[in-house]
């Protein structure tokens, strides 16, 4: 009776130490969470700030110390990420001289091969994010790198892939996503329609021949479209 009693002490004890432990480890963790994302946050503004004075200035050498400011900044990758996202969100909405000058600093500072690393991961979301990242900034020279995901085996990279591609190569785009047996999806479709009619340039018949015997129905129907809204020459 004793020794029943000592060993359910034992157990009861081991419990509470487990549960001790259990709590640390997620106050702990919590606490990590918290202090990551307020180092993140601060980081991200730090980085909006030299932007908009980089931007701002036509002084080159203001320019270049701003430069070289940011570069001590991002010695980690993940510092360059945060810079990456500000930088991008630079250009996608704004133009003129802004829109210039992230280009100018994406390429200075070769932020583009963070993208391209991201289309050689396995993860499909990763693939994903580098898809995203390369057409918004524009950056051509991956649309050959782009064009073998047209046939990954996730729907959701492909589908990136075939915006993206028309986004970087326009209407070049299409002889690639032609060869595609699979439908396109709406949405998909609207999308590649939008990038196009923001960017007119008009198809020759013989390209617009090749649309028309895709295997995909859905490519054929947007051949059809191109066609009646004489975006053809």
């Amino acid at each position: 009776m004793i020794f029943d009693d000592a060993f359910i002490l034992n157990v009861i004890s081991l419990i509470a130490i487990l549960a001790v432990i259990f709590l640390l480890i997620i106050l702990y963790t919590r606490a990590n969470h918290v202090i990551d994302k307020r180092w993140k946050n601060n980081l991200r503004g730090l980085f909006q700030t030299l932007l908009a004075s980089y931007v701002n200035t036509n002084r080159e050498s203001e320019t270049e110390k701003i430069k070289k400011r940011i570069i001590k900044l991002t010695k980690t990758r993940e510092r360059k990420q945060i810079l990456l996202e500000e930088v991008a969100d630079l250009y996608d909405n704004f133009s003129g001289v802004c829109s210039h000058r992230a280009i100018e600093l994406y390429n200075d500072l070769s932020l583009y091969n963070l993208s391209l690393a991201k289309l050689r991961s396995s993860r499909w979301h990763k693939k994903m994010e580098g898809i995203v990242e390369l057409s918004t900034m524009g950056y051509k020279k991956a649309s050959d790198l782009i064009v073998p995901l047209l046939y990954h085996q996730n729907q959701d990279v492909r589908r990136t892939a075939k915006v993206a591609l028309v986004e970087l190569k326009k209407s070049k785009a299409l002889d690639d996503i032609a060869k595609l047996p699979t439908e396109m999806s709406d949405w998909t479709s609207l999308s590649i329609i939008a990038i196009l009619n923001r960017n007119p340039v008009k198809l020759s018949k013989a390209e617009l021949e090749r649309l028309k015997l895709s295997p995909s129905d859905s490519m054929r129907s947007l051949a059809s479209h191109l066609e009646k809204h004489s975006l053809i020459h």
